[in-house]
């Protein structure tokens, strides 16, 4: 799908309807890969070539769930809302939900990870990810400005542009500012950040707490994912996990020390309490109680009386 005026309205569509610059990309990304394997614009397709395709996804590539459910709505962006084309089989076609369970470490294994990222700045971005249980995008885009020292805690901007506080540890807080004047203040003060181009070396960061090489702008998120991969395979951990495992071990670690759902549900920035419940099934401490619990249930003695 090249620069075509298709491609521009139904961009223009997304931009209106507020959806992210990631899934505007995403979208258009799915689109085009309809349009190639036609070899035709998409607006000349049918509504049988369109299940066709689906099909082939489905059935021949075996594309997963987690794959398959942005490629669809992509498309029907595209027939919907650009086109204003209503086709049964946008309405037919539903990924297979998945039942995996993300991955938790321990506190343990994310302290392992940890000693193995050489970067002070990738290793100062991943312990506030996993303190805070931040999305990659929120801790590469934390702001100076983010961070309320006096309350302890950071402004976290999430999906849909919805702001969030959540606290942060003390220990956290002293390696940010540690990290702050190692980072900010050996600069000059007025130095015009915004002037300088992307080649230009040693130019002081501004107001991002972790700058990418070209400081006017964050530190780019595959790099911190490239980072936490490399410390994972170093820290020789089985379990296959990827930087948002520190988001989920943060929640089930906080479920395991007694803190209401609710809350976590607040801290995570998620808008129903149901997306929350996962870590209920992720926990050894609650597994822990329900075993004793059972355990006890099954006792040839329960309240002291004897069983045959």
């Amino acid at each position: 799908m090249s620069t075509t005026p298709l491609r521009q309205r139904m961009t223009e569509n997304m931009q209106l309807r507020g959806l992210a610059p990631k899934t505007q990309k995403a979208y258009v990304g799915a689109v085009s890969k309809l349009a190639k394997f036609y070899q035709k614009s998409p607006d000349l397709l049918s509504s049988e070539e369109v299940r066709a395709y689906l099909l082939h996804l489905v059935q021949e590539i075996k594309m997963p769930a987690n794959s398959f459910r942005p490629c669809l709505a992509g498309i029907r962006f595209l027939f919907e809302k650009t086109l204003e084309k209503k086709w049964t089989i946008l309405d037919l076609a539903r990924p297979r939900p998945q039942k995996k369970l993300p991955t938790v470490l321990t506190i343990e294994e994310v302290h392992a990870i940890f000693s193995k990222v050489k970067s002070p700045m990738f290793r100062m971005c991943l312990r506030l990810i996993y303190s805070c249980g931040l999305r990659v995008s929120e801790g590469a885009n934390m702001k100076v400005a983010d961070i309320a020292g006096k309350q302890k805690c950071v402004i976290v901007r999430g999906k849909g542009g919805k702001e969030r506080r959540v606290p942060v540890p003390e220990k956290a807080l002293e390696e940010l500012r540690d990290h702050y004047r190692a980072i900010h203040l050996q600069r000059p003060p007025d130095f015009d950040y915004l002037s300088q181009s992307a080649e230009t070396k040693h130019v002081p960061p501004s107001e991002w707490v972790f700058p990418g090489q070209a400081y006017r702008r964050p530190i780019h998120t595959t790099s911190i994912e490239r980072v936490f991969r490399l410390a994972w395979k170093a820290s020789g951990i089985s379990k296959r996990a990827t930087v948002h495992s520190l988001r989920h071990s943060y929640a089930t670690h906080l479920l395991e020390a007694g803190v209401d759902l609710r809350v976590i549900q607040e801290l995570l920035g998620h808008s129903d309490v149901r997306t929350t419940t996962i870590y209920t099934h992720l926990t050894d401490v609650i597994t822990a109680q329900a075993r004793d619990v059972i355990q006890g249930l099954l006792s040839p003695k329960v309240a002291g009386h004897d069983h045959p």
